[in-house]
């Protein structure tokens, strides 16, 4: 192979690493408004969004706000596969809040809809399990208590690849989900009936892995040296 040759397939490999780098660009869903970023269901009929869901400034600090009342939720009017998803949240005076995370958020809108559903729950954040019809090859259950005292801001990582869940509440990985189907849809957010903070919500999309195949097994003939 020649120099020259060898010089322009480094090139066409740092463009394409370039360009891949582009593509990835974590996404705040909090900077504009949220009709921007997300619709909005309520289970009360001629529910505004402005009754549950709002945005708010604090302290140089943007935060959405849900009042937990009536039950409905954000979702993302894009649809994701593959990602990483980073945010923090709290309440501020429940102990026993309710809320969670709905990925791969599927069909019809309804109270709750076809999706995989990461609890947020105050004595259970990090469990994950089929909700709405959704399936999965197993669940996140009896997870130890995460959450912080109320009003303190609790950390949440959520990755999904290719139909497989990981949960991270407070830098402690409780596990995976696996075999998820579907295994992309909308991300939402629930209003169950508790007052709930969220801020700094970040969604990284994530390339697919590719498929490993395993080699062959070559039978003894084929393997055995010759004479």
């Amino acid at each position: 192979m020649s120099i020259h040759y060898r010089a322009i397939v480094l090139v066409l490999a740092l463009v394409q690493v370039c360009l891949a780098d582009d593509e990835v660009v974590p996404q705040s869903l909090f900077e504009q408004g949220l009709s921007e970023n997300w619709g909005f269901f309520s289970g009360k009929k001629d529910a505004t969004l402005a009754d549950t869901w709002n945005l708010k400034d604090v302290d140089g600090q943007r935060i959405l706000i849900c009042t937990g009342e009536p039950y409905g939720y954000l979702r993302t009017k894009k649809v994701y596969r593959n990602f990483r998803m980073r945010m923090k949240w709290r309440f501020p005076k429940d102990q026993n809040g309710n809320s969670g995370v709905l990925v791969y958020t599927n069909g019809e809108d309804r109270i709750w809809p076809q999706s995989i559903q990461i609890q947020l729950h105050q004595p259970e954040a990090g469990s994950a399990f089929p909700s709405g019809g959704a399936k999965s090859d197993n669940e996140l259950r009896n997870v130890p208590m995460l959450s912080k005292p109320v009003n303190h801001w609790n950390d949440c990582v959520i990755t999904s690849q290719d139909g497989r869940v990981t949960v991270i509440v407070n830098d402690q990985e409780l596990g995976q989900v696996t075999g998820c189907e579907p295994n992309q849809g909308f991300i939402a957010l629930q209003s169950e009936g508790s007052e709930i903070h969220f801020t700094d919500l970040v969604i990284e999309p994530l390339s697919e892995q590719p498929m490993v195949e395993e080699p062959e097994e070559k039978s003894a003939e084929e393997g055995s040296p010759r004479p």
